[in-house]
């Protein structure tokens, strides 16, 4: 019994590392034709149609000023709104039209409420976090072949360090992305994706292969102690943002 699990893990894995290597990296654009709906009546206004998302949430802040106490009662209460709807739907790949609304939605407001200003050089982000929730379908959603798994990601900011794991069946097969990035705003990082290494049971199957300088832009939306909300679009060899962006949920491990 043992012997075919093992014997079915190396098949799935060595089946799905080719695929893997290209769906990892983000691309120009991110995401498929099944971007995150705005509304679940509308297929039209789309959060991939522009950064516009992005722009229209920041102009937009709380209308009264509120106390520090209301303040985090009421991001907390927003946390446990978000989590709960993004909960057992594979980092967003099982959530349905009215899931992604309600998460936008909630993600929205809770930029409003964003309590870091300069997100871009803050060492709240060194640490590890894990992936609640996105919006794009491919690999930086954990989706390996047939598989899904779990997606985190870890930043050490005096290094320069940053790596984004996918891991299947606990740990046994693993895709590691090594990166590193450059400040362009107070809210704002380049992100150069540097190499790529998939293991099978801790060896390198592909070891260290090079990237070639692909990089996508991060806007920086909402940084706390446990909650990291952005934005990211691939980059075009002219170094230009692709229109399709997606927007990341991460939860500090």
């Amino acid at each position: 019994m043992k012997l075919s699990f093992t014997y079915s893990v190396c098949c799935i894995a060595l089946a799905t590392v080719s695929s893997f290597t290209l769906a990892f990296v983000p691309s120009t654009p991110l995401t498929s034709t099944r971007s995150l709906h705005i509304s679940p009546a509308s297929t039209t206004h789309r959060l991939a149609a522009s950064n516009n998302w992005f722009i229209n949430v920041l102009s937009k802040p709380s209308a009264s000023k509120k106390t520090f106490a209301a303040v985090a009662a009421e991001v907390a209460a927003l946390k446990q709104d978000l989590y709960a709807v993004a909960k057992n739907k594979d980092n967003g790949l099982k959530a349905s039209e009215a899931d992604k609304a309600q998460i936008l939605a909630l993600a929205s407001e809770l930029i409003k409420l964003n309590p870091t200003k300069r997100i871009a050089t803050s060492n709240k982000v060194d640490g590890t976090w894990r992936l609640v929730y996105t919006s794009t379908t491919g690999g930086s959603a954990g989706k390996l072949g047939p598989f899904v798994g779990e997606v985190l990601q870890k930043i050490d900011t005096a290094s320069g360090d940053y790596v984004n794991f996918v891991r299947l069946f606990g740990g046994l097969v693993e895709g590691a992305l090594v990166a590193t990035w450059e400040v362009k705003g107070a809210n704002e990082w380049k992100v150069i994706f540097q190499n790529i290494t998939f293991r099978l049971f801790g060896l390198p199957v592909v070891d260290k292969k090079p990237l070639n300088g692909q990089a996508g832009q991060w806007k920086l939306t909402y940084l706390d102690e446990d909650l990291r909300i952005l934005t990211a679009a691939g980059l075009t060899n002219e170094g230009k943002p692709a229109k399709v962006v997606n927007i990341y949920v991460l939860r500090r491990v």
